[in-house]
């Protein structure tokens, strides 16, 4: 028997399993409105009933999900004690990272911030209610040469550029229920193996609302080639 693939194209989203009718059942939920990952629960739900010798709710998973403000994250089920990234962290106002202490309820709740290959990845969690129309500064200072991007904040899920002084594109990001930035590597100076410090500044006519770390600077090192063999586990 002789089986040939022929390429399926669609313009709003797609859904691919083992049985069509798990993909219906993905399919369904994205026309309901439901996102990629509803549509992926949907259709693993789907898997259990009709091929429950390959998939059940107790197994283990592998999932990649690309966000639309550019960062690219990974979950892991099958190995325990896993990390991608060693540099990746967070802050919190009030926790001992940064030396900082809780002043009150500011713009953002935390900042998450890790690399890719390619790419400074940073996440901000506003504060509930808080109106995210302004404008974000990002600072950064790496072996004595300091940067600054600048991106605008449009409320509603808007994407923006992030620019340097000079107004260079840098990256982007968007403004949703999160803010998120993809910066890159490159377009910011940033050598493997050195070490950045970061600032955030919220401002809204040019009058600042908050600023993270509220007391010192987030430090973190760029990846080197020999990163991953060190902090790979499996």
């Amino acid at each position: 028997m002789r089986t040939e693939k022929r390429p399926v194209h669609a313009a709003r989203g797609m859904v691919v399993t083992n049985h069509p009718l798990a993909s219906a059942a993905g399919a369904e939920m994205l026309a309901g409105g439901g996102n990629a990952v509803d549509a992926a629960v949907a259709a693993l739900f789907a898997l259990s009933v009709v091929e429950p010798m390959m998939v059940g709710i107790f197994g283990a998973g592998h999932a990649q999900i690309f966000t639309a403000g550019g960062l690219h994250t990974v979950i892991d089920g099958y190995t325990k004690g896993y990390y991608e990234w060693a540099g990746a962290g967070y802050y919190r106002p009030g926790s001992t990272s940064g030396g900082a202490m809780f002043r009150g309820q500011g713009a953002f709740t935390q900042v998450w911030f890790g690399f890719s290959a390619t790419n400074l990845l940073l996440r901000l969690d506003p504060a509930k209610g808080f109106d995210l129309n302004g404008e974000l500064r990002v600072l950064l200072a790496s072996e004595g040469a300091e940067k600054t991007v600048r991106m605008r904040l449009i409320a509603g899920g808007a994407e923006s550029d992030a620019v340097d002084e000079k107004g260079v594109r840098v990256g982007s990001g968007r403004t949703g229920t999160l803010v998120e930035l993809s910066l890159g590597r490159d377009a910011l100076g940033l050598k493997p193996g050195a070490r950045v410090s970061l600032l955030f500044r919220m401002l809204r006519d040019e009058v600042e609302v908050d600023t993270l770390p509220r007391y010192g600077e987030i430090a973190l090192t760029v990846p080197d080639r020999n990163f991953e063999l060190a902090n790979w586990r499996v």
